[in-house]
């Protein structure tokens, strides 16, 4: 259970990277700490803060900085307090400012990696000439993607009041919950909250602006995409519906083989929350509070649909005689107690799972192209045991992956012959694609549709309204140029191996950059910035840890990863930011372009690396 719920929150962290992740907490370690990044030690991990929601110590000597300049370098102070406006009203100069040292941290963790020019302290040296296409200096290019960042919010803030969604009780509880913590660090730093907060997180921030700030965030990011997936019509792109009971938990785990005294005490506090519950409402506030203090493993709204692993959980959430508002207790083995309530039914989606390999060989191919292409699809489609092992034809196809089929979003081939009602698992077939050429496919049944996939369209028409210039984001500002850095270098040449290019696409940034050596046996600036970024990311964890008991307690289910082979930048898991290319093109928005990739041979390769990975963990987690 804890290698699932450990895995599952490592791609959570990616979900929630939006609301300053833990990838931006390291990246201002990257450009504050003066010693190279180790794997070996490090002061604190988001795996674990994530995982069991225990807070970091803060008993060993804390060395504080005198001054904002020396945890973010001299240049920085220059491009802030500005003045913005979005849509002629004037955004808070403290909000501007702190998506502006967001985007420094961001960019000093991408200069430590070498894609930028690299100050003698270890931050993005912003006065050197760029080499990026479009930007004479890094200042220039530093202000256009903290703007497009500011900007991003700031669309999905307005969408979210034209709409009349507001701060949900989960986020207010998930932003008390990492304000009562940051207060904690701060006394253990012997300093007020607000000036904990105006040294490390910017200047002229304090307890109320900050926590203006994560209010905006949780609605941009968590408040309104739910609504998004709520309201986006996605029953027309799907296969069926399934009406299922949709149930709110607190999981007081408690293993098989414990001792009684510990079986008595979960069960104990199962009931103090019950007995505490004058509502279902109250069933999450309180089940929220208990997980932050560390009581509850795990808590949240679940759908109760497929194959469980907690039997009983279902069993009591399938029962006829279940009416909404009604608050249990349950007893499942292999969890422990569990604090249930009935919210109702609700309505679940599924699409089309197919694993294939494209061949390809479009419309105006030769007629020999199209022949090779034919005789290498049947070669492959016959050597193949089932359907999965498409995945692993890497270097035989131009192409190949694992993907969930809505309507519209891939080749109309693909979707007829996905959304036919005779087509069963492990059905395999040729089809021609004119567009495309031949795909060897393999259906692999339905597959429930996450939210990640109207994320990802709501992401790309945000985008596309950004590159269309439909609303008005500036200042009247004058940004003066960058003070010169001490002892500025030279960007350093990066030679794309092969290996080098698979490392990078190997590594998580927020699991790598966490990782500085504590000196002295006491806490470096460095140390700090992670538990202060690293609460910060606790808010968004809050936000979306109710996905994972469905990977916990499910038996031998996919991930939901929606991978259109159109357009391989829609996975919101596995998908990283693009780094501008240098000298070629301008970096036209922060979470990369909505492309088509398929003739791309790098971009294939990238995605069926993807996939093969995820399909190995699957497969390594059902064995365990």
């Amino acid at each position: 259970m804890y290698t699932r719920l450990q895995k599952d929150n490592r791609k959570m962290k990616k979900i929630s990277a939006l609301i300053l992740s833990a990838a931006i907490a390291a990246s201002v370690i990257a450009g504050c700490s003066n010693e190279p990044a180790t794997s070996e030690s490090s002061v604190a991990s988001s795996e674990v803060i994530a995982s069991t929601g225990e807070p970091v110590s803060t008993e060993a000597a804390v060395q504080t900085p005198m001054t904002f300049e020396e945890i973010y370098g001299i240049q920085l102070s220059s491009y802030l307090d500005h003045q913005y406006y979005f849509e002629g009203e004037a955004i808070p100069v403290t909000e501007s400012n702190f998506y502006f040292v967001n985007e420094f941290a961001n960019l000093c963790n991408d200069a430590n990696m070498g894609y930028y020019a690299l100050t003698a302290t270890g931050h993005i040296d912003l006065s050197a000439e760029c080499d990026v296409e479009g930007y004479d200096t890094y200042g220039d290019f530093f202000v256009e993607q903290s703007e497009l960042y500011l900007q991003d919010v700031y669309i999905r803030l307005k969408r979210a009041k034209d709409a009349g969604v507001t701060l949900s009780e989960e986020s207010k509880q998930a932003i008390n919950d990492s304000m009562e913590y940051l207060q904690s660090l701060a006394a253990g730093s012997g300093m007020s909250l607000d000036e904990y907060i105006k040294l490390y997180i910017g200047p002229g921030i304090d307890e109320t602006s900050f926590r203006m700030i994560l209010e905006n965030n949780q609605i941009a990011y968590y408040d309104y995409p739910l609504y998004y997936y709520n309201n986006y019509g996605i029953a027309d792109y799907v296969k069926t519906i399934e009406s299922v009971p949709y149930i709110r938990y607190a999981l007081f785990y408690v293993s098989d083989d414990a001792d009684q005294s510990e079986k008595d005490k979960a069960l104990e506090n199962a009931t103090a929350m019950k007995n505490a519950c004058k509502s279902i409402d109250d069933l999450s506030t309180l089940a929220a509070a208990a997980a932050s203090e560390g009581t509850v493993l795990d808590q949240g709204d679940i759908e109760v649909a497929g194959e469980m692993a907690a039997e009983k959980f279902v069993e009591w959430s399938v029962a006829e005689e279940r009416t909404e508002g009604e608050i249990d207790i349950i007893y499942n083995p292999g969890f422990g107690y569990f604090v249930v309530g009935y919210i109702g039914h609700k309505d679940v989606y599924y699409a089309p799972h197919i694993t294939y390999a494209l061949f390809f060989a479009p419309d105006g191919a030769e007629q020999d192209v199209k022949d090779k292409a034919l005789e290498s699809a049947t070669a492959l489609k016959d050597s193949t045991a089932s359907a999965e092992d498409l995945v692993y034809s890497a270097g035989v196809a131009n192409d190949q992956g694992s993907i969930t089929v809505l309507k519209g979003d891939v080749v109309s081939e693909l979707v007829d012959w996905a959304f036919d009602d005779s087509r069963k698992e492990e059905d395999m077939d040729i089809i021609y694609a004119p567009e495309k050429g031949y795909y060897v496919v393999g259906y692999n049944g339905t597959q429930e549709v996450s939210q990640s996939y109207t994320n990802n369209k709501l992401r790309n028409s945000i985008n596309e309204e950004i590159k269309a210039e439909a609303y008005d984001l500036h200042t009247d500002d004058v940004f003066l140029p960058a003070p010169a850095a001490p002892t500025p270098t030279e960007v350093p040449e990066i030679v794309a191996t092969e290996s080098a290019v698979n490392e990078i696409l190997a590594s998580d940034a927020a699991e790598t950059a966490v990782n500085t050596p504590v000196q002295g046996g006491g806490a470096t600036t460095a140390d700090v910035l992670v538990v202060v970024f690293i609460t910060l990311a606790a808010v968004a964890v809050a936000a979306v840890i109710i996905i994972l008991i469905v990977h916990a307690m499910k038996n031998g289910k996919k991930d939901d990863v929606y991978d259109d082979p159109d357009d391989a930048d829609d996975d919101d898991e596995d998908e990283e930011d693009e780094k501008p290319v240098k000298k070629e093109s301008k970096s036209s928005d922060k979470d990369g372009d909505d492309e088509e990739s398929d003739d791309s041979e790098e971009d294939s390769d990238e995605e069926s690396d993807d996939e093969s990975d995820d399909e190995d963990e699957e497969d390594e987690e059902e064995k365990k």
